[in-house]
Order: structure tokens, then sequence, then C-alpha cells
């Protein structure tokens, strides 16, 4: 059955202060996002978005795009998203 995985898992997959909670949303996010056996909504993504950009470092992935404005690389896909 597919799972819905909320913000507070793929902040928790990225943030590098949170050892056994990071461990646990990897886990997560390999089985249910990679796997592609879960999903996410587009509020999801702008949460996860927000509380990315009050984190002390960028985001894996994170570049900044033409217009200075951040954009997230997802490794492994073509194209910006």
């Amino acid at each position: 059955m597919p799972a819905f995985v909320d913000t507070n898992i793929l902040v928790y997959a990225v943030d590098e202060t949170e050892g056994g909670k990071r461990e646990i949303a990897d886990e997560v996010v390999e089985k249910h996002l990679v796997d592609r056996d879960g999903f996410i909504s587009v509020q999801v993504l702008r949460e996860f978005h927000l509380a990315s950009r009050r984190m002390a470092k960028p985001l894996p992935g994170e570049v900044r795009g033409a217009n200075g404005r951040s954009v997230l690389q997802i490794p492994g896909r073509a194209g910006v998203y």
C-alpha cells in the first residue's frame, strides 16, 4: 500500500544534526519515494522548501538558478524540479 510522506520525514532525511531520526527518515524515503511506493503533496514540497531554507546549511543538490532563486536538483533525474 502506498504511503504518504509528510514534511517532517523529508526534513529529518537531510538534517545532519538528527542522527537517529535521520536514519529512520532515510529508510522511509528510500522505501516509499525512491522505490515509488509512496507519494507527497505539493503542500509538503512547499513546507519542505520553507523548512530547509531555515536550516543553516544548504540542502544537498540545492543550487541557485539564473534568477538567483533556489532550485532543487534531484540526483539521478534529468532536469531541475
